[in-house]
């Protein structure tokens, strides 16, 4: 290489290419993005982006406390569309975000309709498997910006170094090298989700630039409950009086478990429908009793564990 000037001018003339070839990348930009290696290549082959299939929900499809959803997006979508006003004003672009709760809870739905709404942000998927790749995300995150990284289960690297759970020092290291590493021009959104927020190491959670705020999402209160009864008994028919009793019995469990109770419930409709005669109105009407067999299976004849397996560990005496 030409050494003085002519090897940074032959840098800089390089630089612009690669820059150049991120704007021009309309394949991906605007995507949601994963990087993976190809199966059945070598351990050492260059990962390849892929372009994740996802559909967006509406915000209808959120079910959460208004004044929380509106938290969310103010610290994203809303921090999102002012990022060149905030550079303009001497501000950094670049912000960190932490989702946590229980599982089940539908941070991994609140991501896929951050990402549908984002229009023009290219983001990045980061799970298990993608740790291994992290700086090649993060170069591409760079070329491909603005963009909205997703580190899904955060606490598989971002564990306590003094803790029992940390599994990847190096791994962490790297990756809170990276996250400094973008300037503060860098139009970069980092959304972080974890079920274990009290294990994470705090130059990680408890550092500005990293991690700006902290939001919990959490098991669903009353109102909740009986909207996601609602929402997923999708075209079957329930009154009032049945949606407020099932959301009383059931108590503070997760989404998850909401969803899966219409489908027992809806099983045993169908199956009281076929011993039966039922009247044509009712054929499509989930009842109480419907309910009452299928919270017996989910909770009583399968035991505890199953009970905790489908989150429902806090509900109907199973604490």
């Amino acid at each position: 290489m030409p050494p003085g000037e002519r090897a940074l001018a032959l840098s800089q003339a390089l630089m612009r290419r690669v820059r150049a070839a991120g704007e021009a990348a309309a394949l991906f930009r605007g995507r949601v993005l994963m990087l993976e290696r190809e199966p059945n290549t070598a351990f050492d082959a260059p990962p390849q982006l892929v372009v994740a299939p996802m559909a967006a929900p509406s915000r209808d499809d959120i079910i959460l406390p208004e004044a929380l959803l509106t938290l969310i997006e103010r610290n994203t979508l809303g921090f999102a569309q002012r990022m060149d006003a905030l550079v303009s004003l001497g501000m950094s672009a670049r912000k960190g975000v932490l989702l946590y709760g229980p599982p089940g809870t539908g941070k991994t739905l609140l991501i896929r309709y951050l990402a549908g709404q984002l229009t023009g942000f290219t983001t990045f998927l980061v799970s298990a498997q993608q740790y291994g790749v992290l700086g090649e995300i993060m170069d591409a995150a760079r070329l491909l910006q603005p963009a909205m990284v997703v580190f899904e289960d955060i606490d598989l690297v971002g564990g306590d170094r003094d803790g029992p759970y940390q599994q990847s020092p190096t791994v962490l290291n790297e990756l809170l090298n990276h996250m400094d590493g973008f300037s503060s021009e860098a139009r970069i959104l980092f959304v972080m989700t974890t079920n274990r927020p009290e294990t994470l190491e705090p130059a990680l959670a408890g550092r500005p630039g990293r991690v700006d705020q902290s939001i919990e999402i959490g098991l669903p209160e009353d109102a909740e409950r009986r909207r996601l009864i609602r929402h997923f008994a999708g075209v079957l028919r329930l009154g009032d009086d049945v949606v407020a009793d099932v959301s009383a019995r059931i108590g503070k469990v997760a989404p998850a478990f909401v969803k899966e109770l219409m489908r027992r419930a809806a099983q045993c409709m169908l199956e009281r429908a076929a011993t039966i005669t039922t009247a044509a109105a009712d054929a499509d009407t989930l009842q109480l009793a419907d309910f009452e067999r299928a919270l017996d299976d989910m909770l009583v004849s399968g035991g505890k564990l199953n009970a905790r397996l489908l989150g429902a560990q806090g509900t109907m005496g199973f604490a």
